[in-house]
């Protein structure tokens, strides 16, 4: 399986812990948005328990990615994704 860095778009800039998981902070601007919304429609199709979100912030602000899902979901992100404990 494929790290988080190997998978996600590299304008990520920041994390914020959630309590069901995490949101991550990138880069404003189309080609990020696009990358971000490629990475969510690839994930989807191997990890169904997670709910994916993605928020554009006005005034040309960060484009932010939400995972989140009951249960295991946030351990499965913190050892997949690098974040967290």
């Amino acid at each position: 399986m494929l790290t988080h860095s190997q998978r996600s778009p590299r304008s990520r800039r920041s994390v914020l812990e959630l309590e069901d998981g995490y949101a991550f902070r990138h880069s404003p601007g189309r080609a990020v948005l696009l990358a971000v919304a490629e990475f969510v429609a690839n994930e989807r199709l191997y990890c169904p328990f997670f709910e994916f979100g993605i928020t554009v912030e006005r005034s040309g602000g960060p484009v932010w990615l939400r995972l989140t899902g009951a249960g295991e979901a946030q351990r499965i992100l913190e050892a997949e994704m690098g974040v967290g404990a």
